[in-house]
């Protein structure tokens, strides 16, 4: 089983964000850092999860078994920052659930690159993963195979196999014939926004914005007294930063990796979210995303500033 699958490309990175067609990935420039900037007066520890729970109470956090965790990453950031903007909105029957892993894989090595074909090597990284969803779009774990008329196109549950296989032939599989990037249109995310400091990552969760986080830092498994894990060894990975505090600043990191961390967390919320995630300090945090492959996912609306209420805003 592969537990990694980022692979850096600077280079590429750069043609995405310089591509005049793909105008739904960027960086921050100083006008778009103020004018998201929070003054973090509250104090409260935030978690986009609680978004994500309003929703789907029985959240189960799965595990990849081959690289494909930049897909996985972008997949829990899709699905949050859907939850976010449905809750905020009080809206929860737009709800629509988990997003298909398989297409975004495939549609990051294949048609993002303008690839018919990427091989079967696993791995992707993070510009690629964001310009699909945003030139293209998310796909619902939903059945497409009577509309499409290929039966390869029930995504209803989570497969491998077919995400080795999409991961190779672009989104739909070999014989998609272009049908299923059309589906994913009705889909698409409005904004991935480069994200390269805690700060900026601080401000992005105070409006509802998660981050697939791209780096080589690795950690322990074992969560600290509060809820940290320290930094050690290198993963080449992909995971997603959904929470921040400021007790002892930091963010919330959800692996892909199922139930993979225990010790205390710090900060009470669902055990299946506790179980699948934990807290990286500041400094960390800024070492991670420094590698310039990490996006925040804005939702529909994209980078317009918004009041999340930390008490009341994930009621329905």
């Amino acid at each position: 089983m592969s537990r990694f699958g980022w692979k850096p490309h600077p280079e590429e990175v750069d043609w995405i964000l310089g591509d005049p067609d793909v105008p739904g990935v960027y960086g921050l420039g100083p006008n778009d850092s103020n004018r998201i900037r929070k003054s973090h007066t509250n104090r409260e520890p935030l978690l986009l999860t609680d978004a994500l729970l309003a929703l789907e109470p029985n959240f189960k956090r799965g595990a990849q078994k081959i690289g494909s965790c930049v897909a996985w990453g972008y997949e829990i950031g899709v699905r949050i920052a859907h939850a976010v903007d449905i809750v905020l909105d009080k809206e929860p029957w737009k709800y629509v659930g988990e997003f298909s892993i398989e297409s975004i894989y495939g549609g990051s090595r294949c048609e993002a690159r303008g690839r018919d074909y990427a091989g079967f090597r696993d791995g992707s990284f993070g510009a690629a993963a964001s310009k699909f969803i945003t030139k293209w779009g998310t796909l619902p774990r939903a059945n497409y195979s009577i509309a499409t008329g290929n039966a390869e196109h029930d995504v209803r549950k989570h497969s491998e196999d077919k995400t080795k296989q999409w991961g190779a032939y672009g989104n739909g599989g070999r014989s998609d014939k272009g049908k299923l990037d059309d589906v994913v249109r009705a889909y698409p995310v409005k904004e991935a926004v480069m994200i390269t400091g805690f700060d900026d990552a601080a401000n992005a969760i105070l409006n509802g914005w998660p981050i697939p986080v791209c780096s080589g830092q690795g950690f322990t498994k074992t969560r600290d007294k509060d809820g940290f894990c320290s930094p050690r060894g290198s993963w080449s990975h992909c995971m997603c930063f959904v929470g921040v505090r400021f007790d002892r600043p930091g963010l919330l990191c959800m692996n892909s990796w199922g139930y993979s961390n225990k010790g205390p967390h710090g900060i009470e919320t669902n055990e299946n979210v506790m179980k699948a995630s934990f807290w990286v300090d500041a400094n960390v945090a800024t070492r991670m995303l420094r590698g310039q492959d990490s996006f925040a996912i804005t939702g529909v609306n994209g980078l317009e500033p918004r009041d999340v209420d930390f008490t009341t805003d994930w009621n329905l």
